[in-house]
């Protein structure tokens, strides 16, 4: 297996990282070294009152991936889809995907 292509879907809500750094300064832990290390200074959020989730931002993910690289779903023999935030167990979020990409029968769902 050979990864060829990424695409990145960000939640459209930007926050900038003050809120952040600030309660973690009143708590003693040191975090403005922490961000100039990692260089990012503004987060994507999906809020509570969005209706973006992990599972629609993946179903857009698989969906530019498929489009910026030309590839047709039905060329799709897997679907691996990691989150740590889930929205579903049972059955998995990969078969959400699958569904919304209207893919092959055969592929193979793993989350």
């Amino acid at each position: 297996m050979k990864l060829k292509h990424m695409y990145f879907h960000p939640a459209s809500k930007q926050e900038n990282n003050e809120t952040v750094l600030c309660s973690f300064e009143k708590k003693g832990i040191p975090m403005e070294k922490i961000q100039s290390a990692l260089g990012r200074q503004k987060r994507h959020i999906a809020s509570s009152n969005s209706t973006e989730t992990s599972l629609s931002m993946g179903i857009e993910a698989a969906k530019g991936v498929l489009k910026q690289s030309s590839i047709s779903i039905q060329e799709i023999d897997i679907i691996i889809f990691v989150s740590s935030t889930a929205e579903h167990l049972i059955p998995c979020d990969s078969i959400y995907i699958h569904q919304a990409l209207q893919g092959k029968s055969e592929t193979m769902c793993y989350d």
